[in-house]
């Protein structure tokens, strides 16, 4: 890889990460007006200590960002432990160095290239692009083993996509795709510009609100989403299998499909539904059995109860939020 499009950054690590200022403790910068696009995650950045001020009380959002410093910003977000016995692995970054254990932690994060004589530099001073700082992102938080959105997302989200580095554009559909990283007003990602400390502070605080998102069911969220609404699935005994990934990433919307076998049908005003039990699922596109057996309540209107019938095997694919999108059934032969 190049790195000499990106250029230098020369910038003191001391009052990049490190609170020196009333206006740095406070989130308030002479030139981050309120009305500024990343105003909220800047402030929200430098509150949790994560990225700092400078003594003059400016923030410079719009100095690039190098990659020594989005080494220890990704690291210190992401909670990657440091290694204090690392061993040297760059030839430009040596035991002592401020950044070291930060790169060390990230090292298999952040793309980088062998020179010709077979060692590997950092270019710890050099700008970090936009692609591969998606590309990083991506890998620390394991989006490549996650769903991954069609074939045609990148070129249908960005106008751009065909200037992205071909090596960097499966990462940068995943962190659009999963609202983390984002293009700019005219529907471009610009992947080989710099990334600024701007842009930074909004690409972290997504992921942080992503973690902090409970792991399970909130109050909030079943009075949004009402539990027993029509034509919708609630799971009984296990969870839907992308069930982490709603949790996380609001622009997450994979279809599933439940397939089982209708049990027992459930009158009442208030809770109309059948109960189906499940024996199989869909696993790299074929349907295997479950070693399991689960249990599922399709909520539908009352009058609808009896298109389905005890012994029927049915199919049904839902969305994130277990809105049902199609159906089919397979009538069991009667006598």
């Amino acid at each position: 890889m190049n790195f000499s499009r990106a250029g230098l950054v020369a910038i003191s690590v001391a009052t990049f990460l490190i609170l020196l200022s009333p206006a740095a403790a406070s989130g308030t910068f002479t030139d981050v007006p309120v009305n500024h696009w990343a105003y909220e995650s800047i402030g929200a950045l430098t509150q949790a200590g994560v990225i700092g001020g400078f003594p003059d009380g400016t923030f410079k959002p719009g100095l690039k960002v190098t990659r020594e410093q989005f080494a220890k910003l990704l690291v210190v977000s992401l909670d990657i432990p440091l290694n204090e016995n690392a061993p040297q692995i760059f030839s430009d970054i040596k035991p002592g160095h401020w950044s070291f254990l930060y790169i060390d932690a990230a090292k298999s994060f952040i793309p980088t290239a062998a020179n010709q004589a077979g060692h590997f530099n950092f270019f710890g001073d050099h700008a970090i692009t936009r692609e591969e700082a998606a590309h990083a992102i991506a890998l620390a938080l394991g989006l490549d083993k996650s769903p991954k959105p069609g074939s045609s997302y990148l070129a249908e989200t960005f106008r751009d996509y065909q200037r992205i580095s071909p090596q960097f554009r499966d990462s940068v559909a995943l962190t659009a795709y999963y609202g983390i990283l984002s293009g700019d007003a005219n529907g471009s990602f610009r992947g080989q510009e710099g990334l600024t400390r701007a842009e930074i502070c909004v690409f972290l605080r997504r992921i942080l609100q992503a973690r902090e998102t409970p792991g399970d069911q909130s109050s909030d969220k079943t009075a949004t989403i009402q539990r027993h609404q029509p034509w919708t699935i609630e799971f009984i005994d296990f969870r839907r299998p992308d069930y982490d990934m709603v949790q996380k990433y609001p622009g997450y919307n994979k279809i599933q499909t439940f397939y089982g076998t209708v049990t027992d049908r459930v009158y009442g005003f208030n809770d109309p539904h059948f109960v189906v039990r499940h024996t199989t699922l869909d696993f790299e596109d074929k349907q295997v059995s479950v070693n399991n057996i689960k249990t599922v309540h399709v909520y539908v209107y009352e009058e609808e109860l009896d298109l389905f019938s005890e012994g029927d095997r049915v199919s049904f694919d839902y969305d994130r939020d277990n809105n049902i999108t199609s159906y089919s059934v397979q009538r069991k032969m009667r006598d």
